[in-house]
């Protein structure tokens, strides 16, 4: 893995894509939701997250367009980069309750993944949020 290598602007297709991602009708948004039989060590994933994001150093980077430009956006390394930004946890839900995460206004899981889909992207967004929902 440690040479994966990647191009440092977009090709034209994703370039369109990211263009176009601006106006929710047009958005094309992967939800993935895994159901776990227990919860996650919390420190166990945020370790194998980090040690992820520094394998494929795609993840710790931010698209930087020029609008002034004919070239596609460029990813650049995100000198900023903070996992705890698109990491979130939730707090458990207490008993005989929905769960809800502070983060996301829904009770988990479906609602909140299709207000996570739905949020859009803006320049401050992450480009992969990853949250993790209450367990009883």
């Amino acid at each position: 893995m440690a040479g994966l290598r990647f191009q440092d602007r977009m090709s034209d297709s994703d370039a369109l894509m990211w263009t176009t991602e601006k106006d929710p009708m047009l958005r094309s948004t992967i939800t993935a939701i895994s159901v776990l039989d227990r919860a996650p060590d919390v420190e166990r994933l945020t370790h194998l997250l980090e040690r992820g994001t520094r394998l494929v150093p795609r993840m710790r980077q931010r698209v930087r367009a020029n609008p002034l430009s004919v070239a596609p956006p460029r990813w650049e390394v995100d000198p900023h980069f903070d996992l705890s930004y698109h990491l979130r946890w939730c707090a458990p839900a207490a008993t005989g309750t929905s769960g809800r995460c502070s983060t996301w206004p829904s009770p988990w899981p479906w609602p909140a993944s299709t207000a996570l889909a739905r949020c859009g992207r803006c320049s401050s967004s992450p480009t992969w949020p990853m949250v993790a929902p209450p367990w009883s």
